[in-house]
């Protein structure tokens, strides 16, 4: 579970969203840490974080030492329910320092988007790179890279197609995985129930290590299988095109794009040219999502009326946007 699902489970508490056996434990725990409920309940956003940043420090240096860490439960007759509450919690508490984003992206939150079965859903980030989530998959991003490596988290499958930046590589991170590249385009699709990763290259090259044991360089039409419990690997040659033929059809997520951006993912889609009658369109921003299966026009409305703008087909076939701009 991540830092944010943890803050989630504070603001449960805090709204009475919690069982008993749960506030028993955030109690016990906020009072071991020197916050007694009321006082988390009275803590604005920036001292909240800063007693979760202590704590998180304290559980990343143990884990870094190696030490186990034993934590003292007080002596009563615990029922099943209690017993298993627990043990959840135990995970979110003690187990954090293993599952919560590390790295130097300099990244003070992230973003979370979780797409649900029989959707798929693409996801443009800040820097240029097009993101294609799969079913089922979770992937958490920053609203922007600020730090010396560009990284994100993903459960599940997705395909990446990133912008190149020499200065900040682009780093995956898939449980203990760490899939490294700079410009190139890619599939990942981890499977935590047979143990599994696959990355799979359709351009560029992409490196792929198990924390720092590094596995293999993959080039396009190149994949490699990797057991995680096993640490067998196997690389092979492939089709990589019929790796991403599910995001074909997927979803559009726009998150503060660009209307040029989005006119270049909408080129690279439909296989069109898209220009821009008045140049101060370009820049203007706008979120939301479009759902799979709509035609190009219907897109180019739904973005158009998003930024007060029009479109028609010239003569040549190709698409011009007209709108006086953002100003």
């Amino acid at each position: 579970m991540s830092r944010p699902n943890v803050e989630d489970l504070l603001d449960r508490y805090i709204a009475g969203g919690t069982t008993p056996a749960e506030n028993q434990l955030i109690e016990e725990w906020l009072a071991e840490h020197d916050t007694g409920s009321s006082t988390w309940v009275k803590m604005n956003d920036h001292a909240r974080k800063q007693l979760l940043d202590r704590v998180f420090d304290k559980l990343e240096a143990g884990a870094d030492e190696g030490t186990a860490k034993v934590i003292a439960l007080p002596k009563r007759t615990l029922g099943v329910r209690w017993i298993a509450a627990v043990a959840a919690m135990m995970a979110i508490f003690v187990g954090l320092y293993f599952l919560w984003p590390r790295g130097g992206s300099g990244n003070a939150s992230l973003a979370t988007l979780k797409v649900p079965s029989g959707h798929t859903q693409l996801l443009a980030l800040n820097d240029g790179s097009k993101i294609w989530v799969n079913a089922g998959a979770t992937f958490h991003y920053p609203a922007s890279f600020s730090g010396k490596t560009r990284e994100v988290y993903l459960d599940g499958e997705a395909y990446f197609d990133i912008h190149h930046e020499a200065a900040r590589p682009f780093l995956v991170h898939s449980g203990k995985m760490v899939i490294t590249v700079l410009g190139t385009a890619f599939n990942i699709k981890s499977d935590a129930s047979a143990h599994g990763l696959t990355v799979t290259v359709l351009r560029g090259k992409v490196s792929v290590a198990d924390g720092s044991k590094l596995l293999a360089y993959l080039t396009p039409d190149r994949a490699l299988h990797y057991n995680i419990l096993t640490h067998q690997s196997i690389e092979e040659n492939v089709d990589a095109d019929e790796s991403i033929s599910w995001q074909q059809d997927s979803e559009m997520h726009f998150e503060e794009m660009s209307f040029e951006a989005a006119a270049k993912l909408l080129e690279q889609r439909f296989n069109v040219t898209i220009s821009f009658a008045n140049e101060k369109l370009r820049g203007c921003r706008f979120s939301g999502t479009i759902g799979k299966g709509k035609s190009l026009d219907e897109i180019l409305k739904i973005i158009c009326a998003f930024n007060n703008a029009s479109f028609h087909h010239n003569k040549d076939c190709k698409i011009i946007i007209e709108g006086q701009g953002c100003g």
